[in-house]
């Protein structure tokens, strides 16, 4: 059984986190004034802001990276990859 304390500190962390999105999700729609496609994707553990679709409509579904504006590690994230 895990104590009260570990409990509450796991709370705080994951309302942290969820907060942390949530500001993302404004900066977001900043960045859409400018460019309104932009979004975010994850390529495997990388976090990219994109400027518009990761990938393009052909059937061979082809990586845009070109229109990743920037990227970093997000450590324990996993997702889509080119």
């Amino acid at each position: 059984m895990r104590n009260l304390t570990t409990e509450m500190e796991e709370q705080r962390l994951v309302r942290q986190a969820l907060g942390c999105v949530t500001r993302l999700n404004r900066i977001m729609d900043q960045l859409r004034k400018t460019h309104p496609l932009a979004h975010y994707y994850l390529a495997g553990d990388s976090f990219h802001v994109m400027r518009g679709p990761s990938h393009d409509d052909s059937p061979s579904t082809r990586p845009m990276q070109s229109n990743s504006l920037g990227s970093r590690t997000l450590t324990g994230a996993s997702g889509g990859d080119w």
